[in-house]
């Protein structure tokens, strides 16, 4: 499929710098995803939007590849 083209910043997502490191970017997106995990928080669309969003671009910035084409 169509990958949506209205990526948000992974970094602003996840609410790292640029520079962090993968240890700080592992971190981050552990405590986001508490905040709104399916499991934690039961079906809340919006919650899950924004879930889906955090694993997301924790994905993509734990691919070393990927960090060097966004950056």
């Amino acid at each position: 499929g169509e990958e949506k083209m209205s990526v948000a910043n992974p970094y602003e997502v996840l609410g790292v710098e640029e520079t962090a490191n993968l240890a700080a970017i592992k971190k981050a997106y552990r405590r986001l995803a508490r905040t709104c995990h399916p499991d934690l928080h039961g079906r809340n669309p919006d919650l899950h939007e924004r879930f889906l969003q955090i694993s997301s671009a924790y994905k993509t910035l734990s691919n070393p590849q990927y960090r060097l084409f966004f950056d």
